[in-house]
């Protein structure tokens, strides 16, 4: 029997000058190392979901928020400021990531059999 085809990542590139991105700048000087730790751990947690994308409704927002170790109100407060970044995009009740899904195809995807995943239809709907 063949192994399932995974529809996640177990890791994913991260630049070592991230900080420096104008848009991680705002996010430090808005929300501190919270809002960058935030953002990191969102990163993680989309490159661990299938299709990396996350359903963000009241109740996995609260999960989440619980597994941050942060208030539900915070964390909808820095992913707000992140989809206004366009460091995180939403589209309906997801939430993904435009530069992980680029990064993860041209190295994950393209190696991975079996593995299909058309994402030319993810155009963000800036309100969730």
């Amino acid at each position: 029997m063949a192994r399932p085809v995974k529809l996640n990542a177990d890791y994913f590139s991260h630049d070592v000058d991230m900080r420096n991105d104008i848009r991680i700048k705002g996010l430090r000087r808005n929300f501190g190392h919270e809002g960058f730790s935030i953002y990191v751990m969102l990163l993680e947690t989309l490159a661990n979901c299938d299709y990396f994308e996350y359903k963000w409704d009241d109740n996995s927002t609260e999960l989440l928020s619980f597994d941050f170790d942060i208030t539900t109100e915070r964390l909808k407060e820095i992913v707000a400021f992140l989809i206004r970044l366009e460091l995180i995009q939403s589209k309906g009740k997801y939430i993904f990531c435009k530069s992980l899904d680029k990064r993860l195809s041209e190295t994950l995807i393209k190696k991975r059999e079996g593995f299909s995943w058309d994402n030319s239809e993810r155009n963000e709907i800036p309100s969730l």
